[in-house]
């Protein structure tokens, strides 16, 4: 589900994109836009296969929905990517405090979220 204030905001974005004002954005009008609105140098190819990715009634060309679940999409994925990222960089700080899995394991099992504490007393 998209929020109306994202489906408003990537309208204009949309109209800009959309060259010759018929509705649809081709992989040319893509591929120009990318180019000039991120610097983004997309080949031809590449391009096709964007449009295609969205392409829900097989045209060849985005209509402004088809734009919107692509840029919506997109953009999950970049969240995505980065919460893999934040999760794999815990996990490495996790793994250089207790090196040994054996000892993670023994860590868990006596209730210590797998990181032993060294305790004086004992």
């Amino acid at each position: 589900m998209v929020h109306a204030a994202t489906a408003e905001c990537f309208s204009s974005v949309f109209a800009s994109f959309d060259r010759d004002a018929d509705d649809r954005i081709s992989a040319a009008e893509l591929r120009l836009c990318m180019k000039a609105a991120l610097g983004e140098d997309v080949s031809a190819e590449d391009a096709k296969a964007l449009v295609a990715s969205a392409d829900a009634n097989g045209d060849r060309l985005l209509d402004e929905q088809e734009f919107l679940r692509l840029v919506v999409r997109s953009e999950m994925e970049e969240e995505e990517e980065e919460r893999c990222r934040g999760l794999k960089e815990a996990f490495a700080m996790y793994e250089a405090g207790v090196p040994d899995a054996n000892a993670r394991q023994a860590g868990v099992r006596a209730g210590h979220g797998g990181v032993l504490r060294h305790d004086p007393q004992v």
